[in-house]
């Protein structure tokens, strides 16, 4: 699944105007770092794979990545990715801005259902194989007072080196 974006960004912006969408040149080599916001699982401009994008990181001493999923598709494919390269860890949520739009169409319930089912489905692969695991349920705006879980699952050892 994570072989796949999730969703393509548009070439033009929304006033019809061409957007860059070619890759930066890699920069030097950094201080040991970690990226605490990426969407690999969006494709903007020419797909990179994950295990590319992964390997392109760690060339430049990018040494962890958090791979934020948003909304059911997102979250899937970060759970999955996460599981399958050990430089990526997962975060998990509804986007609040997504919580008007999916209530508006009664789904709002069945989303939050099932992201709380990813983390903690999440949680307890992580727990079982000795990971250090934080939650939190921030509540979402604009949306009724409900709560949705998010998940970060930390591969063993790493809570030490953030």
């Amino acid at each position: 699944m994570d072989d796949q974006p999730t969703r393509a960004r548009a070439a033009t912006t929304e006033q019809g105007s061409g957007r860059d969408c070619s890759w930066p040149p890699a920069p030097d080599p950094l201080h040991p770092v970690a990226d605490n916001h990426c969407h690999l699982d969006i494709a903007d401009g020419e797909w990179l794979a994950t295990a590319d994008a992964v390997r392109a990181a760690a060339a430049v001493n990018v040494t962890r990545i958090v791979q934020i999923g948003c909304g059911s598709p997102g979250a899937r494919w970060a759970v999955e990715a996460a599981a399958t390269h050990p430089a990526l860890v997962a975060a998990v949520a509804l986007h609040p801005n997504e919580a008007p739009r999916l209530a508006a169409r009664g789904a709002l319930d069945e989303a939050l259902s099932e992201i709380e089912r990813m983390a903690a489905g999440s949680e307890r692969g992580a727990r079982d194989r000795g990971d250090w695991v934080t939650s939190s349920a921030p509540t979402l705006t604009g949306a009724p007072r409900r709560r949705a879980s998010v998940t970060s699952i930390w591969p063993s050892g790493s809570a030490r080196r953030w």
